[in-house]
Formats: C-alpha cells, structure tokens, sequence
C-alpha cells in the first residue's frame, strides 16, 4: 500500500545519505476464486443450520525500485512473488422463504472467521523475505438465493456479500 511505500522510501533515502531511494511495488495480479463447500442441516421447514468452508487466494509480482538521486535515473526490476491465501470457517443459518420439489427461495447468513496467510519472496539475496498468519472475522449475508433442479441434485445462484462474494453458483446435493 501507499503508506507502506512510503515508509519504505524514507528509510532507504535516510540509509543512503540522500543517495538513494528504494521500495517494492505489486502487480500482475492472479486470483484464486473462492471455492466453498457448505452442509446444512433443516431443524425444521423453514430453518436450516450448519456453516461452510471456504478458500481463496492471491499471487502477484514483486517489483523492486530504486532511484538513484544523484543522476535522477529509476530502476526497476522484477524481485519476487507476494502470495495470499484464506481459509474460513462460517456457521450460517439458512431460511428457506419458498421451498417447492423443483424450486426454492432462501436467504443465508453466517459469521466466522478467515484464517489468512501472506508470504512475500524476494529471488534477490538480501531481499525482503516476509511471511504471516493472522485470524480475523468474516461473515456471509446471501439476501437472496435460487435454486431450481430436482429434490436431491439442485443448482443455485446467490447475491449477496461476504465471502462467498458478491454473486455465487454452484450445485447442491441434499443427503
């Protein structure tokens, strides 16, 4: 980010004497889109209870830059990747508004927490070598879902927000 770019160059320009300044920047992203497994179980007609399981993740390319100040000239050079991946684990409700033996209306909301993992690998000998593991919350609010297909094998859509996005699809087994 700009703050951490920042940091970064007024160090390097304090290291150097002025000389100099130096920081990493990101770019050519790649996702991993969220894939999640979900189980539910109805404790009655119209309330189901469980959760889901979920993982996604980013890599992108590290770039070093260093200016030199005394010549004004800018060097820039692939350094490295910079990877995150999550994994989260939300209990949910599910309230099904319309349940039909072809078609269903429902709503989805879960809290949990995301266990995200970040690594930065500079190739260069020196480099900046970084990695970490935090756990923060998360949460699921599907506002309206879809699901059409027979009583056992069942496609859906979703829209909502959270983890699972913004609009999401998939099949559905019912056990």
């Amino acid at each position: 980010d700009f703050a951490t770019i920042g940091l970064e160059a007024a160090i390097s320009t304090v290291i150097t004497g002025g000389l100099g300044t130096a920081y990493y920047t990101y770019g050519d992203e790649s996702y991993i889109p969220t894939i999640s497994a979900e189980y539910f179980y109805h404790v009655n007609k119209y309330v189901g209870l469980g959760g889901f399981v979920a993982f996604n993740g980013v890599s992108r390319d590290m770039y070093f830059t260093w200016k030199d100040n005394v010549n004004n000239s800018t060097h820039t050079e692939k350094s490295g990747k910079a990877k995150r991946q999550n994994v989260s684990i939300i209990p949910a409700a599910k309230f099904d508004w319309l349940r039909m033996k072809y078609f269903g209306l429902y709503s989805k909301v879960g809290v949990g927490i995301t266990i995200m993992h970040e690594t930065q690998k500079d190739d260069k000998s020196g480099g900046a070598d970084y990695s970490d593991t935090m756990v923060i919350p998360n949460i699921q609010a599907s506002l309206l879902g879809m699901e059409a297909g027979s009583q056992t094998f069942r496609g859906f859509i979703e829209g909502g927000f959270g983890e699972q996005g913004i609009l999401s699809a998939g099949l559905r087994y019912k056990f």
